[in-house]
């Protein structure tokens, strides 16, 4: 059996955290945090795969997504159910994928293409 990747879903809402661990425990070993700060203490003990970042926390930077990255070294999604266009530009440079939510099943959908595109680079790249 293969390992499962691991993925760490920094939100504060109880039904994202409750979509994720049904529809994406198969494909990844999840742990749900609400803060950065929780986020940033996990991270410096367990290693993650991919990082999942809630926007509406409202308290992402630039900074503190590439702290988050230096750390970790994982892949960060940012998803959000906003379309606007100035605070996207402010974060893209720092993760590596945006996804624009209207439902938890749009995200769970966009994390498992995300996943399968990551490998598909990899496995292209070789």
């Amino acid at each position: 059996m293969s390992q499962l990747e691991r993925l760490l879903l920094i939100d504060s809402n109880k039904s994202t955290h409750d979509v994720c661990r049904r529809n994406l425990s198969d494909v990844f070993e999840i742990d749900i945090v609400e803060t950065i700060q929780d986020a940033l203490h996990l991270i410096k003990r367990k290693e993650f795969d991919m990082i999942l970042l809630d926007q509406l926390n409202g308290t992402w930077t630039g900074d503190n997504i590439r702290a988050i990255k230096k750390i970790s070294g994982a892949s960060i999604v940012l998803h959000t159910v906003t379309n606007d266009s100035s605070a996207m530009n402010k974060l893209k440079k720092d993760v590596d994928a945006i996804v624009i939510k209207n439902t938890n099943y749009a995200l769970i959908k966009a994390t498992l293409l995300f996943t399968q595109f990551k490998h598909n680079s990899v496995m292209g790249a070789h």
